[in-house]
């Protein structure tokens, strides 16, 4: 690469490390895009390189957020149950299931949910009446809701080794809008989730050969220190601003994920 080049990685690893850890997403939803219409990456293997930074990311958000408390730890490890199969599973079906279709689809589940997040009161019906969550301590309180986050966290694993995407597009959703945790929680216990989460999907991408590890230091070296930023300003951002700027952030992948349905 030439030093131009190095120098537009490092800036997508910082951006998507401020996003990331400012939103409690690893940042994939601008690292996938930019090294796929930027630097002509193939898809399956943008998402590889996207999972094995987002390990930087949120290791490096995890630190900042520790210091702070807003991690939930054991939530998460419950999560962890059902987000790290899923994900296993869905980067190997990167290897047989026609992209363009699945992004398009996926696509629009994401607007469906922008538009939750977008135009929802400050707490959700769930949230107000039978919250399945300590709201005190953001951690699940019932099996039924243990068993609920398990399943949803399934889900969002299957999108993240598919999409790499990390995860958080769906964990950060799942926890304030079903689970009804507090948002600046469920951002921070979103990115410890993705320690595991990238780490293993990871694995199972450069098993088969979808990662460019040319970029993975230039983007990884971005992300650290943009994570650093995101925690930083997070906890100076209101929560409905949280809310609002996730939504508009979903809206913008969804879009972007429906457009391959056009080239079907």
């Amino acid at each position: 690469m030439i030093l131009e080049t190095y120098f537009l990685v490092l800036l997508v690893g910082l951006l998507a490390g401020i996003a990331g850890a400012l939103l409690g997403v690893g940042g994939g939803f601008l690292m996938v895009p930019a090294l796929i219409l930027i630097f002509g990456a193939e898809p399956e293997r943008a998402v590889g390189t996207s999972l094995a930074v987002i390990i930087f990311t949120s290791v490096s958000s995890t630190i900042a957020y520790s210091r702070q408390r807003n991690i939930r730890y054991k939530t998460g490890l419950l999560l962890e149950a059902g987000v790290i199969p899923g994900g296993i599973l869905g980067s190997y079906l990167t290897l047989s299931i026609r992209g363009n279709l699945l992004g398009g689809l996926f696509g629009l589940f994401v607007i469906a949910v922008s538009a939750i997040m977008l135009f929802s009161g400050k707490d959700s019906k769930r949230a107000k009446g039978g919250s399945p969550v300590n709201r005190t301590s953001g951690s699940l309180s019932t099996q039924r809701s243990m068993a609920l986050g398990i399943g949803l966290g399934l889900i969002a694993g299957l999108t993240s080794g598919l999409f790499g995407i990390g995860g958080g597009l769906l964990v950060v959703p799942i926890m304030t809008l079903i689970l009804a945790i507090p948002i600046h929680i469920a951002a921070a216990t979103s990115l410890f989730m993705m320690v595991a989460t990238s780490s293993v999907n990871t694995v199972v991408h450069a098993s088969i050969g979808n990662i460019l590890f040319e970029f993975v230091p230039f983007l990884a070296a971005g992300v650290v220190g943009g994570a650093q930023i995101g925690a930083w300003g997070a906890k100076r951002v209101t929560a409905g601003t949280l809310r609002r700027s996730f939504g508009i952030l979903m809206l913008f992948v969804g879009l972007r994920l429906s457009l391959s349905l056009l080239s079907l």
